[in-house]
């Protein structure tokens, strides 16, 4: 099967990630499928008895009614406990453990979800919201584990940059707005099957700069750069908000094909948020991010999880 590298606007050193394929073209190279335990159950013992086997009033073999209603009572006490603990034990770990399912896990970068989810999923026990860490994987191949995605000076986009701070130099709303839509053009639409838990039609925000990241811009100490945002793992129908600086910037529908999309960071303080905003087949919000640094993937988001990170410019 062939590899598919998504088409990039960052700079030719590419990691080399196995990336998955579009559904139209041919499919990624598949992992090693997993094997199921077999659990065989133990056979009850058999006790014999020379004794005729008495009738119950009720017309059962073998037991008194007495016994029959005490027996019945205890397996319906235990089958019930069984269930409260079962049922308890759903709802404890699907609250804050990231979703797992076979479709997704086949793919083949899921071997890097799997392992930003076992060194986030406690954070979210009592939270929706947490400072997370990605696995990075560079252009060697090297994995490492980061709490800030990478740019550099090939990720970065001058023409953004330069038209924002204009229109904030001119304090010209509207001029802002444009060069941040500009910025945003290449998002695909989002469904109109897309919902939010409350059964609410998903919506393209409309991208805005907090207070702070505006002066930044025009003060010359942010930038905007870009960033390449797709599915990592199965293409099927992931939506995932882009959270700048604590303001909601931008709602991307995930595809193997993928989509940049321009963001501003700051030298020093600002945070990139991820949030699952819907997830396509319930195994999971899986995102992927790359920049000129590498690839970043991100523990699978359930639906209202947000995943803080951070951003450094290479000098």
């Amino acid at each position: 099967m062939s590899k598919l590298t998504p088409r990039s606007q960052e700079s030719d050193a590419t990691p080399s990630v196995e990336m998955p394929e579009p559904r139209e073209a041919s499919s990624s190279p598949q992992l090693a499928a997993m094997e199921d335990g077999v659990i065989t159950p133990r056979r009850p013992d058999v006790r014999e008895s020379n004794r005729p086997a008495q009738t119950s009033a009720s017309g059962g073999a073998g037991q008194s009614p007495a016994s029959g209603a005490g027996a019945n009572k205890s397996k319906l006490g235990l089958i019930g406990a069984a269930a409260v603990a079962v049922i308890g034990a759903g709802l404890y770990f699907g609250f804050h453990s990231s979703p797992k399912t076979s479709l997704e896990s086949a793919e083949p970068n899921w071997k890097y979800v799997e392992k930003a989810n076992e060194e986030n999923d406690f954070k979210f026990k009592a939270s929706k919201e947490a400072n997370v860490t990605a696995e990075r994987v560079d252009a060697s191949g090297a994995v490492t584990s980061v709490a800030a995605l990478g740019f550099a000076a090939a990720d970065l986009d001058a023409q953004t940059t330069g038209a924002v701070k204009q229109a904030l130099a001119s304090n010209d709303p509207a001029g802002v707005q444009a060069a941040l839509q500009s910025a945003l053009k290449n998002i695909p639409p989002i469904p109109v099957t897309a919902k939010d838990p409350q059964g609410n039609p998903l919506v393209q925000p409309v991208p805005t700069l907090s207070p702070g990241m505006s002066a930044a811009v025009l003060s010359g100490d942010a930038q905007f750069v870009h960033v390449f945002l797709y599915d990592c793992c199965a293409e099927d129908g992931d939506i995932a908000d882009v959270i700048v600086d604590g303001v909601p910037y931008c709602t991307v529908p995930l595809t193997h094909a993928g989509v940049t999309v321009a963001i501003p960071i700051t030298q020093t303080a600002g945070t990139i948020s991820i949030r699952g905003a819907f997830d396509g087949d319930g195994g999971g919000v899986t995102v992927g991010a790359r920049t000129s640094q590498g690839d970043f993937f991100m523990r699978a988001l359930n639906v209202g999880e947000t995943e803080v990170l951070g951003s450094t410019m290479q000098q």
